[in-house]
């Protein structure tokens, strides 16, 4: 039996049905398409979906199609308003190899921020 909390939660779903919506999910992936299923789970289907990546100034829509993301994965889910513009005028549209790259370059400057940051930690802790 599924609880009224939950239930409610996924009749609201319903309101957003036939609408654009982003949904960025647990891996941190960004999906946008139109809304047209769900099930008692909060599972729910986009159509005309695509991912988008995002890398600082530049990103890159790659277009997935029919799409079904699970409800565990889903983080948020958000409604786009057609009226305003998709994407700040200073974003650069570039391709997928691209923003591959420059997300990669990303995650390894991380890498290293955190490693750096844990090196000074133990340096002061020595200095005690």
């Amino acid at each position: 039996m599924v609880s009224p909390i939950l239930s409610q939660g996924i009749f609201y779903l319903g309101d957003y049905l036939d609408r654009k919506l982003l949904v960025l999910c647990l891996d941190e992936r960004c999906f946008i398409g139109t809304f047209c299923s769900f099930d008692h789970y909060g599972s729910i289907v986009l159509e005309s979906a695509f991912e988008r990546n995002v890398v600082e100034n530049q990103y890159c829509d790659n277009p997935i199609g029919l799409l079904v993301v699970r409800a565990e994965n889903i983080i948020l889910i958000g409604e786009l308003d057609l009226s305003l513009p998709q994407l700040p005028p200073h974003m650069t549209s570039v391709s997928l190899p691209q923003i591959l790259t420059a997300r990669k370059a990303e995650r390894e400057s991380l890498v290293l921020k955190r490693t750096l940051k844990k090196w000074m930690e133990e340096l002061l802790e020595e200095d005690m």
